[in-house]
């Protein structure tokens, strides 16, 4: 009986991919979207160990489902966790602020259109670092 329950435990159940994924390290399983990966062990809640055509690595859970129906209601999982969930590292803010040439790129389009925004309201959505809302306000004299 303990044996059964074991055997249980260890057969591998069958997902589909949502979406791409590429490794980016030795130990995580890149796939593509539809591909069927057999997930063996679910040792955390965001990684999973999976196996795709005899290769087996670590897999990000939210990138599978286990049915494989086409759900068109779903949003890429990818925006959820990785676009928008890295925002939210200081580090990355960090890493754009100190890219001269991407900052200085914003700072002269504002430079460069500073007429077509004076006296105009600006909001910058989802304004992450706050850069461009610093170079409107510096540059540009938007309305107060």
């Amino acid at each position: 009986m303990q044996a059964e329950k074991e055997e249980e435990e260890a057969s591998p159940e069958e997902y589909v991919a949502l979406c791409d994924f590429t490794a980016s390290g030795s130990e995580q399983l890149g796939f593509s979207t539809g591909d069927k990966l057999l997930v063996h062990a679910k040792p955390s809640a965001d990684w999973w160990w999976a196996e795709l055509q005899g290769v087996i690595g670590y897999v990000p859970a939210s990138y599978l489902r286990q049915d494989a129906e086409d759900d068109t209601s779903l949003e890429d999982p990818w925006q959820d966790d990785e676009y928008f969930g890295s925002y939210g590292t200081l580090r990355l803010h960090l890493e754009m602020l100190s890219d001269r040439s991407r900052t200085e790129t914003y700072r002269q389009v504002i430079v460069s259109n500073s007429a077509s925004l004076r006296n105009k309201v600006v909001m910058d959505l989802g304004c992450g670092t706050g850069i461009i809302s610093l170079f409107c306000a510096q540059l540009a004299q938007p309305s107060v």
